[in-house]
């Protein structure tokens, strides 16, 4: 093989190496939207029970004619178990979007770098090839 042949091989690569980050990235910004879409179905479902429970209590308490301070009691804790759920599930939101920032950081950063290195065997194929 000749330099030129030695280059094209590297051209390649590098070619391939931007396919694979590509590819990744792509693999890891949809696993980071089924975690999102996941969370968000997971409060939406937590919220519907917790709706349910309410209304449950509120009509079993009339129609039994109960003390309306038990009710109130439930229903706070209600509201504050709702709370406690958002505040969790804002937490988890941050973490996934920290993730998602530092994948695309990755992403970028590492593809630059590859990006040089292509661009300047670019270069190099090109000395090669006006010396032969």
């Amino acid at each position: 093989m000749d330099k030129f042949d030695l280059i094209q091989e590297k051209i390649n690569k590098q070619k391939q190496q931007l396919e694979q980050l590509e590819d990744d990235y792509q693999l890891s910004k949809k696993k980071i939207n089924q975690s999102f879409a996941k969370l968000e179905n997971n409060r939406n479902q937590l919220y519907h029970i917790l709706d349910d429970f309410s209304e449950l209590s509120y009509h079993f308490a009339k129609k039994e004619e109960r003390d309306d301070e038990k009710l109130a009691e439930f229903q706070q804790l209600l509201y504050t178990y709702r709370n406690a759920t958002e505040m969790v599930y804002r937490k988890q939101v941050q973490d996934l979007e920290i993730k998602d920032e530092k994948i695309r950081t990755d992403y970028n950063k590492n593809y630059r770098k590859v990006e040089d290195s292509l661009e300047e065997s670019y270069l190099l194929r090109k000395q090669a090839n006006q010396e032969n």
